[in-house]
């Protein structure tokens, strides 16, 4: 989904966005979820325009830009094809690794 929604339960293994009958993986979704499972990860973006629209300040990406606490690889479709789009006065990520 390009839909900006948190996931449901972060560190479960699902990346799911929605408390209702069927799985729908949002790219918030999947950032908490990386962040919660230890390890590297890796999200696939489809073509599309991921717009980041839940405003907010916190360190659990479930509002404002992605924090990121964990090793992740954002891989899109292509350049021009799959487009994060920060509609908030924010930054679309935040790092947040332990040196």
């Amino acid at each position: 989904l390009t839909n900006d929604l948190v996931d449901v339960s972060p560190g479960d293994g699902v990346c799911d966005a929605t408390p209702t009958a069927g799985v729908a993986c949002t790219l918030r979704a999947a950032v908490q979820e990386a962040n919660a499972l230890p390890g590297d990860d890796s999200i696939s973006l489809p073509a599309g325009t991921y717009a980041l629209t839940l405003a907010g300040i916190e360190d659990l990406a479930a509002s404002g830009d992605l924090d990121v606490t964990s090793a992740i690889v954002i891989e899109g479709a292509g350049a021009g094809l799959s487009i994060i789009d920060q509609t908030t006065a924010d930054r679309v990520v935040e790092a947040l690794l332990a040196g």
